[in-house]
């Protein structure tokens, strides 16, 4: 989803125009074997990435759900990584949740929703490679410092989860 160019950034609900097709023009204008993508959208019957991946004629897919979707009822939020080459060795780990607090632009309360690291290993020959994909918390939505003292037990849970696998490559 993206929103119109007039419509408040802030505001989650002004996200309301499908632009999938458009994601797949850009993505097939450079050719990558690997994406990685955040803030994915489905459920157990749709899910955007296989979509995409299967627009971009890439056949091995991870997607992971963490929460549920501000933007589409019914939906999960995700992240995914989608490859020409194998994957393997998925994990999935959610980061520690501060539970921010603020309002929303229409009056609404709005608490952080869990966020997490995906892990994969991609084999291309002998090679193996360690990739991570994340979202973090959205801190200026909810006017916190990602690097205010109190956001510290966030930083080391994300850089504890988020090192790299090593070798990166055998």
């Amino acid at each position: 989803m993206v929103r119109a160019e007039d419509a408040d950034p802030m505001d989650p609900l002004s996200y309301s125009t499908n632009a999938l097709n458009d994601i797949i023009y850009k993505i097939k204008t450079y050719g990558p074997d690997v994406v990685t993508l955040q803030e994915t959208h489905g459920d157990a019957d749709k899910d955007q990435a296989k979509f995409l991946a299967t627009a971009l004629e890439m056949e091995f897919v991870i997607s992971d759900f963490y929460a549920p979707s501000h933007l589409q009822e019914g939906q999960q939020l995700g992240q995914a990584i989608l490859s020409r080459f194998p994957l393997s060795e998925h994990h999935f780990e959610l980061f520690y949740n501060p539970k921010l607090e603020t309002t929303g632009p229409r009056g609404e309360h709005w608490t952080s929703d869990d966020k997490g690291v995906t892990s994969c290993t991609l084999a291309i020959d002998e090679y193996r490679i360690n990739i991570k994909t994340c979202h973090s918390f959205p801190y200026r939505r909810f006017g916190v410092d990602p690097m205010d003292e109190a956001m510290e037990s966030l930083r080391s849970d994300m850089a504890e989860k988020m090192k790299p696998v090593l070798p990166l490559y055998i």
